[in-house]
């Protein structure tokens, strides 16, 4: 609902209250679109984690000779370098070969190997990782029927990769907007990215809802930007106030209608 006082409407959305000003209110409040949805990708509609597992699995089969690790400590410091490398190039600190590069220095525990052969293995994993790329078996009927609404993508990762699972798994058709961190310059959990999406969709970010399998980057980025969150947990982890909590994509159409 919206109340106009001094010049401004307050607008109420689910729980989030927020202030606009008159000249960017919509004038007919109870005639305004249904809220807009804002997808995460990697880990709520593509299944990263199994293409990363499977991916791994190969390299280290493959080469195990050249792996001066265990296997699980190979699959153990790949992921901790994944992290911590990734977020250094969100920040651009470090080139995406470069933290390719270093990824596989690390996992491989051969800090001395030369950077061609990193190169390769790197370009070796991101091969093997592309052939398993999967949607969850749930993404595209949720997305079936939430045709018609507006719908945009928000992901960190690197642009042409993210583009490429998009067409690739045929889901760009569905979506609006496509926002990478990397071309946006501001990486979840920054607000940035949120509100850069709720304007390039021509909605308030009161009216947005945004769906992710993370806590910190969707939906703690999410509610600070002044959006609605719902909380993918596929894995059923601990409960967390405040939010609405799926366990599968199937429920999100009906959710959201309540809304």
């Amino acid at each position: 609902m919206g109340n106009e006082v001094a010049g401004s409407t307050w607008i109420q959305f689910g729980g989030n209250v927020s202030k606009i000003p008159n000249d960017l209110a919509f004038p007919d409040w109870a005639a305004r679109r249904s809220a807009t949805i804002l997808f995460d990708l990697d880990g709520t509609l593509f299944d990263h984690s199994s293409a990363v597992t499977g991916a791994l699995e190969e390299i280290f089969t493959t080469h195990t000779s050249e792996i001066a690790r265990d296997e699980i400590g190979f699959r153990t410091t790949w992921t901790r370098a994944s992290s911590s490398l990734f977020d250094t190039f969100e920040k651009g600190t470090l080139s995406w070969a470069q933290q390719g590069r270093q990824r596989v220095k690390l996992a491989f525990n051969r800090p001395s190997l030369n950077d061609d052969a990193a190169d390769r293995f790197f370009a070796t994993f991101v091969e093997a990782y592309e052939d398993r790329w999967e949607l969850f078996p749930d993404a595209l009927p949720c997305l079936e029927r939430l045709r018609g609404r507006a719908l945009g993508i928000v992901t960190n990762g690197h642009p042409q990769q993210q583009r490429k699972k998009l067409y690739k798994l045929r889901l760009r058709e569905h979506f609006q907007e496509v926002l990478i961190s990397a071309e946006i310059g501001k990486p979840k959990p920054s607000p940035g990215i949120f509100l850069e999406a709720s304007r390039r969709l021509w909605t308030h970010p009161a009216e947005c809802i945004v769906v992710g399998d993370s806590w910190q980057n969707d939906v703690e980025g999410g509610r600070n930007a002044g959006m609605q969150a719902v909380w993918l947990d596929r894995v059923g982890s601990t409960v967390r106030p405040g939010v609405p909590v799926v366990k599968g994509l199937a429920e999100i159409p009906d959710l959201v209608a309540r809304w």
